[in-house]
């Protein structure tokens, strides 16, 4: 009778991996790949220590030092790092970096390659974003929307208004400015 037991559990347990769902609405992680449960989604809360890293959000991702995701749809919240390739949401920790934003940056750096919404940082750069920058310094390199930072420079600004001390668009006919430069 032993036996039976033992192998109706090793069963039911292999069963059982083999069902799980790749998803859950809660994670711990100690880091990257040190959590419970080990799933490929989180769709509410995923708490973590030192890194996390899941390919997929759909909630917020809390850490005190870092976070890493392919697809944010929630917020990321880290004292150090935020990491995304597309984030729908918002990312707020000193440095917050994705590919793609449809959302909101709050921290000291901000970089997105393709932005739509807000950065607000010290620091805010971007490849090509439609929305706000606000900081100290502001870099894009194709720009649509308000910056206002001391310094605020955008390579090729399509319609948009500067507030700063200095600033540029380069292809503006009146390239460099104080106070304010717009481009419409």
């Amino acid at each position: 009778m032993k036996k039976v037991i033992a192998v109706a559990a090793i069963v039911l347990a292999g069963a059982s991996s083999a069902f799980a769902e790749s998803s859950s609405i809660a994670k711990a992680s100690l880091y990257d790949q040190i959590a419970a449960p080990k799933v490929d989604t989180v769709k509410g809360l995923e708490l973590g220590l030192v890194y996390s890293n899941t390919p997929a959000i759909r909630g917020l991702q809390l850490n005190v030092i870092a976070n890493k995701t392919e697809d944010l749809k929630g917020a990321q919240v880290a004292f150090a790092m935020n990491s995304a390739k597309s984030a729908t949401g918002v990312q707020y920790g000193i440095y917050n970096t994705t590919k793609e934003l449809k959302g909101v940056q709050l921290g000291i750096v901000n970089s997105a390659e393709k932005a739509a919404g807000v950065q607000y940082s010290v620091y805010n750069t971007t490849k090509e974003m439609d929305g706000v920058q606000l900081g100290l310094v502001n870099y894009a390199e194709k720009f649509s929307g308000f910056q206002f930072a001391l310094v605020n420079y955008t390579v090729t600004m399509g319609k948009g208004l500067q507030i700063g001390v200095v600033n540029f668009i380069k292809n503006s006919k009146l390239p460099t400015m104080i106070i304010a430069n717009a481009k419409f």
